[in-house]
């Protein structure tokens, strides 16, 4: 009996897991540095928020992932809604960045209703209706093309590289919701589509995080009104 309350509290999918939790580190890390920084106070909080909310859900997915993978456990029951709500604070977080570079020196209401309203929807449909990972990437696509709009209409007005490198970055996130979705590279215990996602997502997380730390710029002073 000892031996199997030990077994069944074994890593599942660790390697999973493990760059789910480096993904975790890593944003821990973004938001230290961002908050130590003199970044654009009208940005910062919804960079803070986004880079917290992705550390959170992967965080709470590796949990999953590694210790209660079986529905019958009310662990997943609990965390997995949880990670997906998270994913859906980033893309709320993602939308209000790109809104701040759009409308630097304006608020919109009619935008907020939006923004706010996709999120309600989105976490209405998660707890009540379907919680699988497909259903995160859809709700999160429209923020992150959004944010990937906004940084290249930037980047053609300004010519700075980071808006660039940040718009790159996103492409690369997209990319890797895409190898998500493809089951058969399942194949391998070790080296699945959630980590290949996990290495690729950390990888474009890198560079929307060089963007944010080039909104301290000289050139990009009229964020800071």
């Amino acid at each position: 009996m000892r031996f199997v309350y030990i077994s069944s509290y074994r890593m599942t999918q660790r390697y999973v897991a493990l760059t789910d939790y480096a993904l975790s580190i890593e944003c821990l890390t973004f938001v230290a540095i961002l908050a130590l920084s003199r970044s654009v106070p009208r940005l910062r909080f919804w960079l803070l928020v986004f880079f917290s909310s992705v550390a959170a859900s992967s965080l709470i997915g590796g949990t999953v992932h590694g210790f209660f993978e079986d529905p019958s456990f009310i662990g997943e029951r609990v965390l997995w809604p949880m990670t997906m709500i998270g994913i859906g604070v980033t893309a709320l977080a993602g939308a209000q960045i790109a809104k701040g570079l759009l409308l630097a020196e304006h608020d919109s209401t009619m935008a907020n209703a939006i923004i706010y309203g996709a999120f309600c929807v989105y976490c209405g449909v998660v707890l009540f209706v379907n919680s699988s990972f497909l259903i995160a990437i859809l709700g999160y696509l429209p923020a992150m093309l959004f944010l990937a709009w906004a940084l290249m209409k930037n980047y053609r007005r300004t010519g700075q590289s980071g808006f660039l490198i940040g718009f790159r970055g996103l492409l690369v996130i997209l990319f890797a919701s895409v190898i998500q979705q493809i089951r058969f590279l399942d194949s391998s215990r070790y080296f699945n589509r959630n980590v290949l996602y996990h290495i690729l997502q950390g990888l474009g997380l890198c560079m929307f995080f060089v963007t944010a730390r080039s909104l301290q710029g000289k050139g990009l002073t009229k964020y800071a009104n």
